[in-house]
């Protein structure tokens, strides 16, 4: 019988509460908010975020007590490994090849509030918009996904960053006031969402929000690496190099119903599998590694990880060369201003 564990929130105003309990429920019989970085608990799950700013003598305080670490956000890799030696094992986002699957279970960033329960079953040919995108578009490959998927209608976006394509572009959503508490019904009136690639990764909580709405996640890929299919394996999802390539694809199911419906209950299906088997795979993850207690040689990390800067070789191969040259203008910029570059945002 699998030993149930205590999830001890030291983020308890995370948005990701809704997708944890919905993958970790079966191994969590209680769950407790703390926020102070002082509660250490036996047999306990530590969601926590940006450990690299917090006290290490706090996570120390777990050896020996048959605890997980659940960290996320760490899209920059900057959680030091030393705080990773105080747990059995540890859950993460944001994919890296880096890390040991022996000890670290990548899974999915997960989906915001708001997004369950939503009734998902509506058929793809009968929803309002071919896709949808609400969010900020001047940084990474979003520009050129916009620009590329604005003629193929109807459609809504929004840049809640002013963005515009430029003249003669078709209308203008970003002109609409922005769409706040539409956002998940918009979502579910589309088709397609597509979604390019995050602040600095090609990860984000786009795919999993559209999945959990019955829309369709359109995903990009790199010919350095596929973030989404290292973490999620074999899928449906349509993925693409371009997204000229994308909006064609788009347009052509848009105009041929029953093929485009039957993509979406394929990627339906297999979403709802796959949550499945990632319960159990954490599950069996835990129980492999309860009461394993880390020494020095424990691994966590390949020897190459140690090497200063090979956290910029990998977030290097997550980007296009226009959007690394977008994120080395705008760190640029900043620094003119205030005179120092913001590693977030």
């Amino acid at each position: 019988m699998q030993r149930k564990y205590t999830l001890l929130y030291q983020n308890p105003t995370t948005g990701l509460r809704d997708w944890y309990t919905e993958i970790f429920g079966p191994c969590v019989d209680q769950v407790v908010d703390d926020g102070t970085h002082t509660a250490v608990l036996d047999d306990c799950i530590v969601s926590d975020s940006f450990v690299e700013i917090q006290d290490p003598a706090y996570y120390r305080r777990f050896r020996g007590r048959n605890a997980f670490l659940l960290l996320s956000p760490d899209e920059y890799y900057l959680a030091p490994i030393d705080v990773y030696r105080n747990f059995c094992g540890v859950f993460r986002s944001h994919f890296s090849g880096a890390y040991d699957p022996a000890r670290v279970l990548q899974i999915p960033t997960g989906y915001q509030p708001g997004f369950r329960p939503f009734n998902a079953s509506r058929p793809a040919s009968e929803r309002k918009y071919m896709w949808s995108f609400l969010g900020d578009v001047k940084k990474t490959t979003r520009p050129e996904c916009l620009r590329s998927l604005i003629p193929y209608t109807p459609n809504y976006w929004y840049a809640s960053d002013g963005w515009t394509p430029g003249r003669g572009a078709a209308p203008v959503s970003a002109l609409r006031p922005r769409p706040t508490h539409q956002y998940f019904a918009i979502v579910g009136e589309s088709a397609f969402t597509p979604c390019p690639m995050g602040n600095v990764s090609q990860e984000s909580h786009r795919p999993f929000e559209a999945l959990e709405t019955g829309s369709i996640p359109v995903l990009e890929k790199r010919f350095l690496i596929d973030a989404h299919r290292s973490v999620l394996g074999d899928h449906p999802l349509p993925t693409f190099y371009s997204w000229k390539e994308a909006g064609a694809f788009m347009s052509r199911l848009w105009s041929t119903p029953a093929q485009l419906d039957a993509l979406q209950r394929e990627c339906l299906a297999w979403w709802a599998a796959y949550k499945h088997r990632l319960t159990e795979r954490i599950g069996e993850f835990m129980s492999r590694l309860d009461g394993q207690t880390a020494t020095a040689r424990t691994r966590y990390i390949a020897a190459y990880a140690r090497i200063p800067g090979w956290s910029l070789v990998e977030l290097t191969r997550h980007h296009t060369p226009r959007a690394l040259l977008r994120r080395l203008e705008r760190q640029t910029r900043r620094f003119v201003t205030t005179g120092r570059i913001l590693v977030r945002k």
